[in-house]
């Protein structure tokens, strides 16, 4: 790990699993209207994680408090025009699903330890100052958390992972502030196999088996990964009988066409504007919701994928009309994965990513960001929808990754067999010449 060579007596594991008239439209494009934010409730028993996972969490600040800020102000207004360009670069002619959410959660604890040019391009790229996105994040998670005996399951966890010899030297003020705002839990793991597995079971254990893996291997270089993982599931506020479920026709984006269970009901809020209808099915408890958006004949997904925008997002809510829609709804689950680092690149914060221009001073000199890691997985059905996602951000830094060095005996050399204790060599020679093999 380069200068971090100071070991620190591993304490006691202390993890436990905290948390904390009528128009016929057929749903092509889906959006769930609410992120992904609370127990184990649909029958899944969370692992445990080994001993080499261990917990600094009870050793920062328990009782500081944190300001939060309005909802609509300093989160979701601002941060739909976020959410609907990492959509639009994301989308690739293919199922996709993304969660702006939980990509915005790990950003924001990334950016807290940012500072300069770094700081600036994150702030613009998530739409508001680092302070408004901490306040605007908290509150709207407060909001989603929403109060107990809710009829569905939202869940959000947050952690961070420091590799053990690096721990000493991470800023305090940083894990405080994401302790803070976001709940964050803090490890420190030797970042071997056992690593690998503790982050892949946590992973699992917040997205209630769902996505039960973010990483295969960790770069030499990684010395920390913020993780986000976002959980929903809510049956629908009417349930599709057996009889409004019938075998249809789906014409895929490549002309081919297959048969699929077809969920067939009436809703009662219809969107349209220039290029679109859709409509708005509720989950239990009228809270959430499921938005569904079909393109207009002639106007292609790809086309209306890139014609996304925060203010046509707004325009389709605040226009919609309260009206008896026939709607035709596939049941479909698929999985979605990403590598974001190039697209948030290309979104206005390429620093953040560079080794010789990244400012993670706040958080430990020479970082920068190394991956974005996004997964997602959703299942929608007669009873309901499941979602889950999961957002590993991959930090790296040249002084943690061990210097490659090489030493190769092509030509003379100088040999010994040497006694480890005291280093005296019981044998010393030298080789000139070799013959031909």
């Amino acid at each position: 790990m380069g200068k971090y060579k100071d070991k620190e007596q591993k304490e006691e594991n202390r993890m436990s699993h905290p948390k904390r008239a009528g128009r016929v439209c057929t749903a092509l494009a889906v959006v769930l209207t609410a992120g992904s934010l609370a127990a184990c409730s649909d029958g899944y028993k969370p692992k445990p994680l080994s001993e080499n996972a261990v917990s600094l969490t009870a050793a920062l600040n328990a009782d500081a408090k944190v300001k939060e800020g309005g909802v609509a102000a300093s989160f979701t207004e601002k941060n739909i025009g976020f959410a609907t360009e990492f959509f639009k670069r994301s989308f690739q002619e293919a199922n996709t699903l993304v969660s702006p959410l939980s990509l915005a959660v790990a950003l924001s604890m990334t950016a807290n330890g940012a500072g300069g040019n770094t700081l600036s391009e994150m702030e613009g790229v998530l739409g508001a100052p680092l302070a408004d996105i901490n306040g605007g994040l908290s509150s709207y998670m407060s909001y989603l958390e929403g109060e107990s005996g809710r009829e569905i399951t939202l869940s959000l966890a947050d952690s961070i992972w420091i590799r053990d010899n690096v721990a000493p030297h991470v800023n305090r003020d940083f894990l405080q502030t994401n302790k803070d705002y976001y709940d964050a839990q803090i490890f420190s793991a030797p970042f071997d196999q056992t690593t690998i597995k503790d982050i892949n079971t946590w992973t699992e254990n917040e997205t209630e088996g769902m996505i039960d893996k973010l990483i295969d291997e960790i770069s030499p270089d990684t010395f920390m990964y913020l993780i986000n993982a976002l959980y929903f599931s809510g049956e629908w506020a009417e349930k599709y009988e057996k009889k409004s479920i019938s075998d249809g026709r789906f014409t895929s984006l490549d002309g081919s066409v297959s048969t699929v269970d077809m969920m067939n009901s009436t809703e009662g809020l219809y969107f349209s504007d220039e290029n679109t209808t859709g409509f708005l099915k509720p989950y239990k408890g009228g809270e959430f919701a499921f938005a569904a958006f079909l393109p207009d004949e002639g106007v292609t997904i790809s086309q209306y994928v890139a014609a996304m925008s925060a203010a046509k997002w707004k325009n389709l809510f605040d226009k919609s009309t309260p009206v008896a829609v026939k709607c035709t709804l596939p049941a479909f689950s698929y999985d979605f994965e990403l590598e974001a680092s190039p697209l948030l690149k290309e979104m206005g914060m390429p620093a953040a990513f560079d080794g010789e221009k990244a400012d993670f001073s706040g958080l430990l000199p020479d970082a920068y960001i190394g991956e974005v890691i996004h997964k997602t997985r959703i299942e929608v059905d007669a009873a309901g929808t499941k979602a889950a996602a999961v957002t590993g951000i991959g930090m790296r830094c040249e002084s943690a990754a061990p210097e490659e060095y090489v030493v190769r005996l092509d030509r003379p050399f100088v040999y010994a067999i040497v006694d480890t204790e005291n280093n005296y060599p019981l044998f010393l020679g030298a080789v000139t010449r070799l013959p031909a093999k």
